[in-house]
């Protein structure tokens, strides 16, 4: 959060998209846009600004963005051996039933109703998003496929990581201080 605090940290795929296009992380730049997403809210001739953005313009934004978020995804790979035939089929079975599936659900949906309302959504959400059945079919492939741990990635990703562990130490006490350098003034 813009506090220091631990509530409001979820990594959603759109800031991992601005992230990437942007460089920029910084709390000041969260902070001035809630603000002027407050403004938005109470003033609706700023809010009525931001309609007038042609739909070509925030489409060509939706294309970059999801395009950096599909790319940081892929980038998560680079530790695997992508020329071993088993990662290769993991990867592309988890892709391709991650698309299939939740387009099967959609048209098929009564097929998966048990007749209890509140099941019968969580499933539905379930099995329409995309990510979590390619995720779901990876995670279980990765895991019941036998494969050595230079052919997954582990020793790889952990060497570099080992690294990076290191530095991150030192910088801890940077990233839980308080913005505007509240907690030097009163702590």
């Amino acid at each position: 959060g813009a506090w220091g605090t631990g509530n409001g940290t979820t990594s959603y795929s759109e800031n991992v998209g601005a992230l990437g296009i942007t460089k920029v992380g910084s709390r000041m730049v969260i902070i001035a846009s809630g603000v002027l997403l407050v403004l938005m809210g109470m003033f609706s001739k700023i809010g009525a600004i931001f309609t007038t953005i042609p739909s070509p313009v925030v489409g060509g934004m939706l294309l970059v963005m999801f395009g950096v978020i599909a790319s940081v995804g892929i980038s998560n790979l680079q530790f695997t051996d992508m020329n071993s035939s088993r990662n290769i089929f993991i990867f592309g079975f988890s892709m391709f039933i991650g698309l299939t599936v939740p387009n099967w659900v959609n048209k098929n949906s009564e097929l998966t109703e048990t007749g209890v309302v509140q099941l019968d959504q969580v499933i539905r959400v379930l099995l329409t998003t995309n990510m979590f059945i390619g995720g779901l079919f990876g995670f279980m492939l990765d895991n019941t496929i036998p494969g050595s741990k230079k052919e997954r990635g582990i020793t790889a990703w952990k060497e570099a990581h080992d690294n990076d562990m290191d530095k991150e130490e030192e910088d801890i006490s940077d990233v839980y201080n308080l913005p505007f350098s509240i907690n030097t003034k009163c702590c």
